[in-house]
């Protein structure tokens, strides 16, 4: 995912399904220097931090 699309998601009023390896996620942040985003699993409840890229929209 590019970063511009991440940062429509997270402004968007609609729940829009991302992924990151299959699982889904929350965006809750993005590092547009590093090409970060701060995410939870929404299965586990866990933060990371991923690289947008690795991020997918479905």
């Amino acid at each position: 995912m590019e970063l511009k699309r991440a940062q429509e998601i997270i402004n968007s009023a609609n729940n829009i399904d991302v992924f990151y390896e299959g699982n889904p996620v929350w965006i809750e942040g993005l590092d547009s220097n590093k090409g970060n985003a701060d995410i939870t699993m929404l299965e586990t409840r866990t933060k990371v931090n991923v690289p947008v890229l690795d991020l997918k929209e479905k």
